[in-house]
C-alpha cells in the first residue's frame, strides 16, 4: 500500500450507486394499474444513476406528486359508508 504522507492519493470519478428501478408513467404508476412506485424503486427520475444520500427527499417529492392520484382511493371507503346518524 502507498504511504499517503509521501504518495499523492489517486482521485477520479467513479460510479457510486447503480440503480435499476420499475418503469413508471408521468403519474408514477407502474404497468400494474393502481401500483404507484416512489423513492428508489422509481427509475424515471434518475435513470441508471442517482446522487447518493438523496433517498429521503426523493420519497417525499414522489409522494407529493402521487398524492393527487391516490387520495380518492383512500377516501373512497369513507364515502361509501352511508349516512351517519
Amino acid at each position: 500500500a502507498d504511504n499517503p504522507y509521501k504518495t499523492p492519493m489517486k482521485i477520479y470519478p467513479a460510479v457510486h450507486y447503480s440503480m435499476g428501478g420499475v418503469w413508471v408513467d408521468y403519474n408514477l404508476m407502474s404497468t400494474i394499474p393502481g401500483c404507484f412506485v416512489i423513492g428508489e424503486a422509481n427509475f424515471s427520475d434518475h435513470g441508471a444513476n442517482r446522487l447518493g444520500a438523496s433517498a429521503l427527499m426523493q420519497g417525499l417529492a414522489d409522494g407529493y406528486f402521487v398524492l393527487p392520484y391516490t387520495i380518492a382511493d383512500y377516501l373512497s371507503a369513507d364515502i361509501r359508508t352511508g349516512q351517519i346518524p
